[in-house]
């Protein structure tokens, strides 16, 4: 259990810097404030 969430984890980190890495420092805070938006929308009861 614990090898294969050490390799699953290197290799998510991996995966998250190559895709994020062309964002810059604003975009990040935008994106950031985003799924902020995102998570708080779904957390939100309905109606």
């Amino acid at each position: 259990g614990k090898a294969w969430f050490e390799r699953m984890a290197v290799e998510h980190e991996r995966w998250l810097v190559q895709l994020l890495g062309g964002v810059d420092a604003r975009e990040m805070e935008q994106l950031h404030e985003l799924l902020g938006k995102l998570r708080r929308g779904i957390a939100a009861p309905p109606g």
